[in-house]
């Protein structure tokens, strides 16, 4: 055996056992960890008793974080938190604690991830007895934990969506299922010329509200409750959707899509922040999401000429992409009229 073999072996091994770290990690997060680092280094047996772990099983969790640069172990046995690891605190502006905590609930289906591979269908329906936003609507502690995680994201990927598309033209923005507005509250935050619209179902705008008063938004921000099948708010000169087509197969992507399209005006310009697919052998989230997505769903993260086609199966015409970080790209549509 070469040592080009030894060291793909090894590869491969890591990777099988990748899901041992995303364990460790969700564990961690859910836990609280990293809240009890105070910006010094600290010992295991500290760290122990404040959560609850047996320390030497927390030292073996905090070792595998340590090689992908969440934690460091010191020389003297102390581990300190790192610049990434402070993205698990509760009060990071962009913690992560929320969807990686979520994982909890997502790891029974992707040990189904086979149910997937061979109907196409989604697992989380096969493990849990019913699709994955009815089963939080029966189980709302769950529920509040999805949302908290979408907000995670939002937060996270806010800033690059404020940087890298242009809001300006735009006076009345309509957020299709737009969570608790995180995302609009920091657009309308740099455009005080603009109003917008927060387009949600009816069990999840108590929160949007709160989030408006909080941004001091009373007077701009609308939350209006309802279904995005049966119909979307009309009137707004760009609509927007982040991350919600790739949690739906193609009929419903679709009908989603045909709602936004009656709903716009003459001019108007539909907007989807989403992670697309590109034809390359390149390890990224998009590709991960998109197994996670049918995993879950039963949707799909999608290709350009995707996208394109499904935009032209509902009135829309395709105008581009514009990249935003990482996998996310801005994919954008006006009314093929």
């Amino acid at each position: 055996m070469t040592t080009a073999d030894i060291d793909d072996a090894n590869e491969l091994l890591l990777l099988g056992h990748a899901a041992i770290t995303a364990k460790v990690l969700s564990l961690v997060a859910e836990v609280g960890v990293a809240d009890h680092f105070d910006g010094a280094p600290v010992t295991v047996e500290w760290l122990a008793e404040r959560t609850a772990a047996e320390p030497s099983a927390l030292r073996s969790f905090l070792r595998v974080l340590a090689g992908h640069d969440v934690v460091r172990e010191l020389p003297d046995g102390r581990f300190e938190l790192t610049e990434r690891g402070t993205l698990l605190r509760s009060d990071h502006p962009k913690s992560l604690r929320s969807i990686l905590s979520l994982h909890k609930v997502l790891f029974l289906p992707l040990d189904r991830a086979d149910h997937t591979l061979f109907t196409g269908q989604s697992s989380f329906e096969l493990v849990h007895g019913t699709p994955q936003f009815e089963y939080y609507r029966k189980n709302p502690e769950l529920g509040a934990l999805f949302n908290a995680g979408m907000a995670d994201l939002s937060n996270c990927e806010r800033d690059d969506v404020l940087r890298c598309y242009d809001f300006s033209p735009y006076r009345r923005i309509v957020d299709v299922a737009g969570g608790d507005g995180t995302l609009l509250c920091a657009v309308l935050g740099q455009h005080p010329e603009a109003t917008g619209i927060v387009f949600e179902q009816d069990h999840v705008t108590a929160e949007t509200e709160k989030n408006r008063a909080r941004h001091g938004l009373q007077d701009r921000l609308e939350v209006v409750a309802g279904d995005f099948f049966a119909e979307v708010v009309a009137g707004g000169d760009l609509y927007l959707l982040k991350s919600i087509i790739h949690d739906w197969p193609t009929p419903e992507a679709e009908k989603i899509l045909r709602r936004c399209r009656e709903a716009m005006p003459v001019g108007a310009r539909l907007v989807l922040f989403e992670r697309v697919l590109f034809p390359d052998n390149a390890y990224g989230l998009a590709k991960t999401f998109d197994v996670m997505m049918r995993t879950l769903f039963a949707g799909a993260e999608r290709t350009v000429d995707e996208f394109a086609e499904l935009f032209a199966n509902c009135g829309l015409e395709f105008v581009g992409t514009t990249p935003v970080g990482g996998s996310l790209h801005a994919v954008e549509a006006v009314r093929a009229d």
